[in-house]
């Protein structure tokens, strides 16, 4: 440990109030999405690392930056200021269901796009895709990640908290750039017979505005916690559609199965578990309805992480790609509503 910390983030903590004269820091980066770059700081007051190691007296914690870059091929700028809504995002979720679901923040400093809050150790928290790709599937984890994120949808889609929300969370500009373009625009200019149509969709979710959104929800952003799931990396916060995060989610419990095919049966069962637990939670409108438009985001999800700007890593040989390109498109030509449909399409064609 003890890699280069950036200047700016140096001096991050310094505004933050975490470290002042004398201390000696260790950092290391750790590993994550492309939007951010995110260390853990260890902080030791008398600037004796060894000395404060013996007597249990140092701080870690987390720090995270918002890039304006995104860390891929293509170019995918974005504004900083997400990073301020993030942290929102927690503070919001927090208020209403207590830090037994996202991390608890310890300081923002909002003019230079870093924030810190609790490192959360991997031993006690590991994440739930590392978990997927070694073969730990527990269908109590897909449960509660879906039921708790369609208990924030159903909270924050209350009349009385609408409007403020609304205000709070003003930000599908950044949604556009960080998630409508590069999963919706891009992937259909990839497959013009269906550009209208996903278009249409695009369209649709820019305007709808019924719940608080995280944006992200993948197993690389949630850690599973003796306590049940701890949803991280709300870079894309926005009042919006909650279709969006349920769709977003299922996807990815469908790649994995392109990733770890002897899971196959393990995995469909883990969306069959998450679709449910969701859906029971929806009550701001038609679930039915609800279900067809998620249904549809999913479809532009499977072809977006295949042709959009943003891959998976894990799915690279042709036939694979070909068999997600095939359910994505046969759900939005064929209009296949159902996530039961869905999963049904998907467990013929991979058997």
């Amino acid at each position: 440990m003890n890699d280069k910390l950036p200047t700016e983030m140096i001096d991050s903590l310094k505004t933050m109030g975490f470290i002042k004269n004398g201390e000696v820091i260790n950092s290391q980066p750790l590993t994550g999405g492309v939007a951010s770059d995110i260390w853990r700081i260890d902080i030791y007051p008398d600037g004796s690392s060894d000395c404060a190691v013996e007597k249990n007296q140092y701080q870690t914690l987390c720090i995270k930056r918002a890039l304006s870059q995104l860390k891929v091929k293509q170019t995918w700028e974005v504004s900083t200021d997400r990073n301020a809504y993030e942290v929102r995002w927690f503070q919001t979720v927090a208020e209403y269901f207590s830090h037994d679901v996202v991390p608890q923040i310890l300081a923002h400093d909002e003019k230079r796009g870093v924030f810190a809050m609790d490192f959360l150790p991997p031993e006690n928290y590991p994440v739930w895709k590392n978990q997927l790709r070694d073969g730990v599937v527990d269908l109590q984890t897909a449960q509660q990640v879906a039921s708790n994120l369609g208990k924030i949808h159903q909270r924050t889609a209350l009349p009385s908290l609408r409007t403020d929300l609304i205000q709070q969370f003003d930000t599908m500009h950044l949604f556009y750039q960080i998630r409508i373009e590069p999963y919706f625009l891009a992937t259909a200019k990839q497959h013009p017979d269906l550009k209208d149509s996903i278009d249409n969709l695009a369209n649709g979710l820019a305007k709808n505005q019924k719940a608080l959104v995280h944006g992200d929800i993948s197993p690389k952003n949630i850690l599973v916690g003796e306590n049940g799931p701890i949803f991280l990396d709300a870079e894309c916060a926005v009042y919006g559609d909650p279709a969006f995060d349920i769709a977003f989610l299922l996807n990815h419990l469908l790649l994995k199965s392109v990733w770890r095919p002897l899971l196959l049966d393990q995995l469909l069962n883990s969306f069959t578990v998450a679709y449910e637990s969701y859906l029971s939670n929806v009550n701001w409108e038609n679930p039915l309805e609800f279900e067809k438009r998620a249904c549809l985001y999913l479809g532009v999800f499977l072809l977006a992480r295949i042709d959009g700007k943003s891959p998976v890593e894990y799915i690279t040989e042709e036939k694979d790609k070909i068999f997600v390109r095939y359910i994505g498109r046969t759900i939005i030509d064929k209009k296949l509503l159902t996530f039961l449909k869905i999963r049904d399409l998907w467990k013929q064609k991979a058997s």
